[in-house]
């Protein structure tokens, strides 16, 4: 019966000591899969060739930007072929 009353503050003991606080990583440790990580880009403003505009954006919304953008080129391109 001691036996038994023991275990739960054992359990307690090893859960909380220093060293298992210790191996925690703080949320703001923890790193970012690739694709949340931050990307800046230059480009040229249009009509100007020293302007320039820098955006940020994630890994995944530069992915985005660029599907999209073929995608609007292809469809350009099909339409273009159909008045042929």
């Amino acid at each position: 019966m001691r036996l038994m009353s023991m275990v739960p503050a054992c359990a307690a003991m090893l859960l909380f000591s220093p060293v298992a606080l210790a191996q925690t990583a703080p949320a703001d440790a923890v790193a970012k899969p690739a694709n949340e990580k931050i990307i800046c880009r230059s480009q040229l403003a249009t009509g100007s060739l020293t302007r320039r505009t820098r955006s940020c954006r994630t890994a995944r919304d530069w992915a985005d930007l660029r599907a999209q953008t073929r995608e609007q080129i292809e469809k350009m391109q099909v339409v273009g072929r159909k008045d042929e």
